[in-house]
């Protein structure tokens, strides 16, 4: 009879754990609203067709890049992968024509090693040479 009841309180206390994340997920979902913000998640439409720089406000590179903390060797890059989209919130000011933009989470780039990988122009499909191989980065994985 003993087991049967921590298995309870075991169980119970789990309860109230889950209902503490439900309630605050609802807290800051109600908080979000209330701030009449216009909250974008900016994915590789957004960074597509920008060059990757290493001091950027709005992008970092994964770790699987391996990127030195302020090494610039790979800006200039395309980014064909984002592992992370920046999360942006957008406010109108009275007066403004173009909202003003708060980032919240820059977002995580994966950026090609490979000089050729320099932006020239917005291909539809990236070249073979420009893809990740998921071969290579699968080990490292667990670094993101």
């Amino acid at each position: 009879m003993i087991r049967g009841d921590i298995a309870q309180a075991e169980l119970q206390e789990e309860r109230n754990i889950l209902l503490g994340v439900v309630t605050k997920f609802g807290d800051l979902a109600l908080e979000l609203w209330g701030l009449k913000r216009e909250i974008k998640l900016e994915g590789l439409d957004y960074f597509a067709d920008k060059p990757f720089q290493v001091r950027s406000a709005e992008m970092v590179a994964a770790k699987i890049t391996q990127l030195q903390e302020g090494s610039t060797r790979l800006d200039g890059r395309k980014i064909p992968l984002v592992i992370q989209p920046m999360i942006a919130s957008y406010v109108r000011i009275e007066g403004r024509n173009a909202p003003r933009r708060i980032i919240w989470s820059k977002g995580v780039v994966w950026v090609s090693n490979r000089k050729e990988a320099a932006v020239q122009a917005r291909p539809d499909v990236p070249a073979p040479s420009d893809r990740m191989d998921v071969t290579d980065a699968s080990s490292d994985m667990d670094e993101l």
